[in-house]
């Protein structure tokens, strides 16, 4: 049974571990490559909704109630900021994207949301599902029957080119390099956020890391604005950012340009493979869901691939990918940070403390999910969703920071695998689990192995 916050008339300082229940706090976070989740968990269970730990000394705080959550996301985002967006010297995300559209704190980020939001809108966005049509046949027209593929690199490759296509108008293809960099950057910002002891040297070495990160990245973006064709008329991002114009009419700085084009690169592929891969993951641990997703795929597409005007008729095919991000969202902790005392379910929140929201296990949480462990694309009919806590389902986020591309990314997911499935069945190699690893996203650590076979559209009864 999960324990409960109970507002109190003045406010208290919230329960937490204590000697050497704490002792095993700072351990759990060492020991972890990203978030403890395991760990949190039981601090949860033992203490409540709002949870305080002393890690060497600094403050965190876990929220673990939906209601608290929309607190801070909706009706008190001046009250809770960006780790990167507040600090000179970036400790997360912010050393390697600045302060982008995804690290820059509310003042610095409303702008440039309102920038590159009409790129977002549903119309604009739908212009983009032919290509992702495309796209997801190029991929798979080199899959052959009874091979064995890297899913997980598979998904990265379509997103990639996706992303790089509709934002950028060039072409990328996924390399081992870049994955490399792209997950060494990940583990050095989810290390600065978690990471609250710094050993003899680490900050030398993390600095010299960063800089060979951020010069790879410095070269991605070059190589993409290069390939900008000189007059373009092109209505993507890329167009966007290099006619942006500063206040005094000038044009904005480099940095402005590069922040924002990572940061729509690296959020707008990575997510998107990563709910892919998971969704194939756990269509092949579940035959009779798969079975069921089949036979919409074949009633609805007969073998072709699909289209922005089939998704309507493909509804069991998105509760799919619903339910992979409930069950393992990509993001699975939203930080924030306190900078003054605040007051929040009852409680007080310390200054300068790092607040981490968990959306893992508010996802897996049984007050809110029924056996929240087993895959189940049911939560999400109609008549079920309509009951849920707005804030207890949370893969993109929410409030006015919720992510800008969700829409883009829920088409992509959707285009994507009905394409795949009307034409194969993925199955797993191995009857091993497979080992996740929890950074900035969540994604298979060796990759995701499994078998292509090629499928015959069952026939549509009349």
């Amino acid at each position: 049974m999960v324990a409960t916050t109970t507002p109190l008339t003045t406010p208290s300082d919230a329960p937490g571990p204590h000697g050497f229940a704490a002792l095993k706090t700072i351990l759990a976070f060492l020991r972890s490559t990203g978030v403890p989740l395991g760990h949190l968990k039981q601090l949860r269970d033992k203490y409540g909704d709002i949870v305080h730990l002393n890690v060497a000394g600094r403050s965190i705080y876990t929220i673990n109630h939906p209601d608290l959550i929309q607190e801070i996301l909706v009706k008190r985002v001046p009250d809770f900021h960006k780790l990167d967006g507040i600090s000179d010297k970036p400790t997360a995300l912010g050393m390697f994207l600045g302060k982008g559209i995804l690290t820059a704190d509310h003042e610095d980020w409303k702008p440039q949301r309102k920038m590159i939001q009409p790129l977002m809108h549903t119309k604009h966005i739908q212009s983009y599902a032919d290509t992702m049509t495309q796209f997801a046949e190029k991929l798979i027209s080199e899959w052959s029957d009874g091979t064995a593929r890297d899913i997980h690199q598979d998904m990265t490759q379509v997103t990639m080119w996706i992303i790089v296509d509709t934002m950028f108008g060039t072409t990328l293809d996924a390399s081992d390099r870049l994955k490399h960099t792209t997950d060494l950057a990940q583990g050095l910002a989810i290390k600065g956020v978690t990471n609250f002891i710094s050993l003899p040297g680490a900050a030398k070495r993390t600095e010299e890391k960063v800089r060979e990160i951020n010069a790879d990245l410095d070269r991605l973006v070059q190589r993409f604005m290069a390939d900008r064709p000189a007059m373009s008329d092109r209505a993507d991002l890329l167009t966007l950012l290099m006619n942006t114009k500063e206040e005094d009419g000038q044009p904005v700085g480099y940095d402005f340009i590069r922040n924002n084009i990572l940061t729509l690169f690296l959020a707008g592929h990575e997510t998107t493979a990563n709910s892919l891969t998971w969704s194939f993951y756990y269509l092949a641990r579940n035959p009779h869901i798969a079975d069921k997703m089949y036979e919409e795929v074949d009633r609805v597409l007969a073998g072709r691939a699909a289209t922005l005007a089939d998704l309507p008729n493909l509804p069991y095919t998105l509760k799919v990918i619903k339910e992979a991000m409930r069950i393992e969202p990509v993001v699975s902790a939203i930080p924030r940070y306190v900078m003054e005392d605040v007051t929040l379910g009852g409680h007080t929140l310390k200054a300068n403390s790092t607040v981490f929201m968990p959306v893992y296990l508010v996802h897996h949480d049984e007050r809110w999910w029924s056996e929240p462990d087993v895959f189940d694309p049911e939560r999400f009919a109609p008549e079920q969703e309509a009951k849920q806590h707005k804030y207890a389902y949370m893969p993109f986020g929410g409030g006015p920071r919720v992510c800008i591309g969700n829409h883009f990314a829920m088409m992509e997911a959707h285009i994507i695998l009905a394409t795949i499935a009307s034409r194969y069945k993925l199955t797993m190699t191995t009857e091993a689990d497979v080992e996740r690893v929890r950074l900035i996203t969540t994604f298979p650590k060796d990759g995701l192995t499994m078998m292509i076979q090629e499928r015959q559209p069952a026939p549509v009864m009349g």
